[in-house]
């Protein structure tokens, strides 16, 4: 293959072509437009058919008010006393 300036002239134009291509391709902004709906929901949370875990300390049982707040007494008397109830399935 013979160099001749010919091919390094287009050598060169090509190189510098590519070099401005990738720049422009890398420095370009990105702009994503659209809209988007969401449609309404009712939530249903509530506290009911809730149990004593097992090796819980004894309480009283808890109790449910407006099936949005548990009212329960206990008394923890030592570290690693634990007192836990569950929602059980319905």
């Amino acid at each position: 293959m013979i160099i001749d300036k010919d091919n390094i002239k287009s050598l060169l134009f090509i190189l510098i072509l590519g070099l401005g291509l990738g720049y422009a391709y890398i420095n370009s902004d990105l702009n994503i437009n659209g809209t988007a709906q969401v449609n309404s929901a009712n939530w249903d949370v509530h506290w009911a058919n809730i149990q004593v875990k097992t090796g819980s300390v004894s309480a009283d049982s808890p109790t449910i008010s407006n099936q949005t707040t548990v009212n329960y007494s206990v008394v923890l008397n030592t570290p690693g006393d634990y007192y836990e109830f569950i929602r059980s399935r319905w």
